[in-house]
């Protein structure tokens, strides 16, 4: 459990996932729960009269791994976000993750568990714009 935070980093967090304004982790977890049920909620009633608010893409992951940066404990800390099966991703949400990986933050990486063959897409959401070893990845 994280004890310590900057003063203003829950709220910039939340912000970032346009979930509303807080000020304590306690209200952080709160209104992520929230948020995610409103857009579970959304997704199962989903209508272009209905769309819910969304942020730029990579950008809630940015602010939360900067502000985690700012604590002593995590200072020096590389993080890793660990996405397994990624076979069983449709085409299009390939493609999404693959737009994160590609346009990544220097202070993390993804681990991408796959099966043979189950890396089907390299594109990113820009089509003129692939993953390439070794400049976005390394197959081990």
């Amino acid at each position: 459990m994280i004890k310590h935070y900057r003063r203003g980093s829950c709220d910039r967090i939340s912000v970032s996932l346009c979930a509303e304004r807080v000020s304590t982790l306690s209200e952080l977890h709160e209104q992520l729960t929230f948020s995610k049920l409103r857009f579970e909620s959304f997704l199962n009633n989903l209508s272009e009269d209905n769309i819910p608010p969304l942020s730029m893409q990579g950008a809630p992951i940015d602010e939360l791994i900067g502000e985690l940066k700012q604590l002593p404990q995590f200072k020096s800390k590389h993080f890793f976000f660990l996405i397994d099966e990624y076979e069983n991703f449709t085409d299009e949400q390939q493609v999404v993750l693959n737009t994160l990986i590609k346009h990544s933050g220097s202070n993390y990486s993804f681990k991408i568990g796959v099966r043979e063959l189950g890396w089907r897409m390299r594109a990113t959401l820009n089509p003129n714009e692939h993953l390439n070893s070794p400049a976005d990845y390394v197959r081990i």
